[in-house]
């Protein structure tokens, strides 16, 4: 709801860009009827920076950095290498033979689902 809200808004905020209306008088309307649910006068100013500079879209410009979702099956396989990775790094620190590794894994990982099933409950 408040996605489409920030939508509605925008699509607002370049009308009043468009009718002529200045940064400080799209504040002021917004205020007026959408209240406490208005941008700040930041953000109005910012998307009336944004559209003299040419770009009328009210749509949001993606962001550079990590993803904002991420599968379950893609988290599954990040954790699952992390367990592993973890492993090796716990057995190389604890300076056990080779031998014993598959072992020791095959424990921390009867160990790790029988947590996981406790918590799930």
């Amino acid at each position: 709801m408040m996605a489409e809200l920030s939508t509605h808004i925008r699509h607002v905020l370049l009308y009043e860009f468009e009718s002529g209306h200045s940064a400080a008088e799209a504040y002021r309307n917004l205020c007026r009827v959408f209240g406490s649910e208005s941008p700040s006068v930041r953000s109005v100013y910012s998307w009336f920076e944004r559209f003299r500079s040419g770009n009328r879209s009210p749509e949001d410009e993606p962001r550079s950095g990590r993803p904002t979702t991420i599968s379950l099956d893609e988290l599954r396989i990040w954790r699952s290498s992390i367990y592993t990775k973890v492993c090796v790094i716990l057995l190389l620190l604890l300076a056990v033979p080779d031998p014993q590794w598959t072992m020791h894994c095959d424990f921390l990982e009867w160990l790790k689902s029988s947590v996981s099933d406790s918590h799930s409950n």
